[in-house]
This record gives C-alpha cells, structure tokens and sequence, in this order.
C-alpha cells in the first residue's frame, strides 16, 4: 500500500487566543425591621442590581517567522447586559417558650440582553417567586426540631452565556451558551439537635430538587470534534442524611466532624439524541480540629481534612478526592500571624470518566494545589458590632458569577 494513504499519526497546530472581560455592576438595596411587639417582626426590601458585561474573543492562526493572522471566522464580540429587580418579606413569631416559625417569600424580575457583533440573540424577560420557611419546637432539655423549606435561583456565569469558543486542541474546544436558563433549587429539610456530654449533635434529613440545572456537557458534532457546553440538561433530586458533632474534647482540642451520605437522581437530555438517567449513591467525611498548643502564648494548631467518596453526578464519575490544610497560628494582642499548608499529601486530584452517547472521556490529571501560605491580620475597632444582614450579598452574588 502506498505511504501517502496513511493519515499523519502526529499533527502540530498552532493558534492562539485572547478573551478579556469587562464586567460593571452597579446595585441599590433598602430593608426596614419592622417589630410588633417583642415575639413578632416583619422584615422586607428591595433590590435592584444591573450588570453590564463585554467580551472581545481574539482568535489567530500561527502563518510562520513568528507572524500571527487573525481569523474572522473564529473571533467575535459579544456584550450581555442583565437588570434584577427583587423584593422580599420575612414575618417572625416566637408563639411561646417551645415554639417559632418564619413564613416568607422572595419576588425577582430578570431582564437580560446579548448582543453577538451587534445583532441581538437573547432577549428574556421572567419573573420567579421563592418561599422560605421554619417551624421550630425546643424543649426544656435543649433539643430542638426543625422543619424548613427553602428556593433559590442560580443564574448562569456570565462566562458561560458567552457563545465563544475556547479551542483546546482542534478537535476540542469549549463553547459558551448564550441560551441558558436560570435553576432554581428547592430544598426540604427536617433536623433534630441535641446536647452530648461537652458536645453538640445536629441530625438532617433533607430532599432537594433542581429543576433546569446547569452542567457542563460534552458531545461530538458532526466533524467529530468533542464540543463542551454547559446546558440546561434537565432536573437533579437529591436525598441526604447527615450528621454534624462539635464538641470540647479536651481543654485542648476541639473537634468538630459531619458525615454526609445521600442519593442523586439526574434525568433529562442534551444535544437532541443524547439522554441522562443517572442514580447515584455518595459519601463525604469531613473534620475540623484546634489544638491549643499553648494558652499562655496564645499558640494553636488547625487540621482540616475532606474526603469525598467516589460518585456520578450527572452523566460524570468522580474520584475519590481527599482535601487536608493545616494551620499554625499566634496571636499578640491585636495582631495575629498564620501559616497555612494545603494538600499535605498531594492528594486534592481530578479524576473523571464521562459517558455521552458513544462518546467515552476518561481524565486524570493533577494541578498542583499543594501551597505554603502566610497570613498577618490586625484586627481593630469594637468587636461588638453585628454584622449587618446580607451585608455583602450582592457582591458576593456578581463575584461568583464571574469566574
């Protein structure tokens, strides 16, 4: 057979890439604390936060003698502006020693446009309502019960409404979508707390629904590039049980641990053809312990330890993953010093195996997380002060949303 029919068994390509973003956000909130008497209050506000967001993809193709030409096909400009607009309500009553309850519920109006090169592709405009509520009994013996529900929204990453591609290899890129539709998550819980010995016990039962989550997805197109988008896949539903224990075990160490066990259903669809039904069992241990080295100095020692059990969210497995850091720490009046060491024994690694279709992605890789970090605080001021409520909310809520 003639050598010319064989396809090059190594290809080099060369390319490469900018995407700056620019991202302003301006936000207004106002609440009023409205008391009737000393066991009933009423809490409301309002919020209005816009946000406005440009990204410039630059795209070249290497033409040789260290020349770069830019490829029109492969760069573009897209700006994305977004404009909430909330209103909460929040009644509290404590009926008598024993019992308490919270009714309340949150009112949120999104208008959101993108514009790619000009032309207008998302124009959506919907209105969500999110109830919240408690109702707690505490006895005489310090146990209390609760059963709580709770909503929430969560709005895609402003990166990942950007319909640009981000090329890994030539058969690989990562794709923003632009269409993306907000989740909202639901979650009823039941928990029972209760005192130890010199320690504190809480016990969870929860039931969770994500309805129109968000995940990042993998499939072939048509040329058998491996695409990579985040899509509104479908619904998750989760059933957990959960165990939380702080106590003072010694004047010299404190422990604080949970157990997390739980059950995840994940069913919907993808890129037309592609399906999810996925059941899944997990398991997270996790601790936190002080050591008081030595009271009269003012010295201390942290160990913070997590290890998740391997499990398949969605249509990945994931790897067992143990997280550890350690932290020594001195305190002198109104200064204090810490050392921090992360990853002790380098094990915080990726490992995933996705299945999509007849398409089979096997990763194992390690970024190196391990570090040595040194940290000065002066702390001054009263530190009496109560922190305002939802103080940094909106801040946190547009920072989160970036990366």
């Amino acid at each position: 057979m003639d050598a010319a029919s064989y396809d090059p068994l190594y290809v080099s390509d060369y390319f490469r890439s900018s995407a700056p973003q620019h991202v302003k956000n301006q936000s207004f909130k106002a609440d009023l604390h409205w008391p009737f008497s000393a066991s009933i209050y009423l809490d409301f506000g309002i919020r209005a936060s816009f946000s406005q967001i440009d990204n410039n993809l630059v795209f070249e193709n290497y033409m040789g003698n260290n020349s770069w030409a830019k490829d029109i096909s492969r760069s573009n400009l897209f700006s994305y502006d977004e404009n909430v607009n909330a209103s909460y309500i929040q009644l509290n009553q404590r009926i008598n020693g024993a019992w308490s309850y919270q009714l309340g519920a949150r009112l949120e109006n999104t208008i959101a446009k993108g514009y790619l090169e000009g032309e207008k592709v998302v124009n959506r405009n919907y209105v969500n309502v999110f109830p919240t509520g408690y109702l707690k009994y505490s006895t005489s013996g310090n146990r209390t019960y609760t059963l709580a529900v709770s909503s929430r929204i969560t709005r895609p990453g402003y990166w990942d409404v950007n319909p640009f591609r981000t090329y890994t290899t030539n058969k690989a890129y990562f794709e923003g979508n632009p269409f993306l539709s907000p989740s909202t998550y639901y979650r009823e819980e039941f928990s029972h707390s209760l005192n130890a010995g010199n320690g504190n016990c809480i016990f969870q039962l929860a039931a969770s629904q994500t309805i129109n989550e968000i995940y990042p997805l993998a499939f072939k197109d048509s040329t058998g590039v491996v695409v990579n988008k985040k899509t509104n896949y479908g619904n998750k539903y989760s059933y957990s049980v959960a165990a939380l224990y702080n106590s003072q075990l010694k004047k010299w160490w404190q422990l604080a641990a949970t157990v997390s066990t739980g059950y995840v259903v994940s069913k919907g669809a993808y890129n037309s053809n592609i399906s999810i039904d996925n059941r899944s069992l997990y398991l997270s241990i996790s601790t936190n312990q002080t050591f008081t080295l030595s009271k009269k100095q003012r010295l201390s020692c942290n160990l913070i330890a997590n290890n998740t059990l391997p499990f398949t969210v969605v249509n990945t497995r994931v790897g067992d993953r143990f997280d550890t850091e350690l932290r020594i720490k001195k305190s002198a009046g109104a200064f204090s010093f810490t050392l921090s060491v992360t990853d002790l024994f380098k094990s915080n690694k990726d490992v995933y195996r996705v299945e999509a279709g007849d398409l089979l992605i096997k990763q194992h890789y390690y970024n190196d997380t391990r570090s040595v970090a040194f940290i000065l605080n002066y702390n001054f001021g009263k530190s009496t002060v109560k922190k305002k409520r939802d103080r940094d909310t909106e801040f946190e809520n547009v920072k989160n949303r970036i990366v």
